[in-house]
C-alpha cells in the first residue's frame, strides 16, 4: 500500500484547479505551463499526440474553434510514488463552436500522469474518452 503523500496531493490538485481554468478561458500559455515537454496524450479516435509542439498545435486548434463553459473536473484518486503521480478523473465541459455557435456537453473519463519537474508538478501522459452523459459527481 502506498501511503499518500498529502503534500504533493496538494500541489496536484493545485495544478489541476490552475489548467482547468486556464482550459476553461482559453488561456494556450498558461495550460501548456502546466504540462511536460515530452508530453503524450492519447486522445479518443485519433493517434497519440507526442511531445510539446504537436500537443500545443493540438490544444491550440480546439481553443481557436471553440469556446468552452461550464467546466466540471473531479479527481477520483491520485496516487504519488516519489516523483510520478497517477489520479483519475471524471469530467464534463460545454464547447461551442465559434462558428456556428453550436453547442454540445461533453462527459469524459481519464488518466493523468504527473511527473514533477523542478519541483513542479507537470501533466507527461494524459488518456480520456468519452462516458455516458452523466453529470460528474
Amino acid at each position: 500500500m502506498v501511503t499518500p503523500n498529502k503534500q504533493s496531493v496538494s500541489e496536484i490538485e493545485a495544478a489541476i484547479k490552475g489548467f482547468g481554468e486556464a482550459y476553461a478561458t482559453g488561456d494556450l500559455d498558461r495550460f501548456l505551463g502546466f504540462c511536460a515537454d515530452d508530453i503524450v496524450a492519447m486522445p479518443p479516435g485519433m493517434p497519440p499526440v507526442v511531445g510539446m509542439a504537436d500537443w500545443k498545435n493540438m490544444i491550440a486548434g480546439m481553443f481557436a474553434s471553440s469556446d468552452r463553459s461550464d467546466v466540471v473536473l473531479i479527481s477520483k484518486d491520485i496516487t504519488v510514488v516519489g516523483d510520478w503521480a497517477i489520479e483519475w478523473h471524471v469530467e464534463a465541459a460545454t464547447s461551442t463552436n465559434k462558428e456556428t455557435g453550436e453547442s454540445k456537453r461533453n462527459y469524459n473519463k481519464g488518466i493523468w500522469v504527473f511527473r514533477r519537474d523542478d519541483g513542479r508538478w507537470k501533466l507527461a501522459r494524459y488518456c480520456w474518452n468519452p462516458t455516458p452523459e452523466v453529470e460528474p459527481q
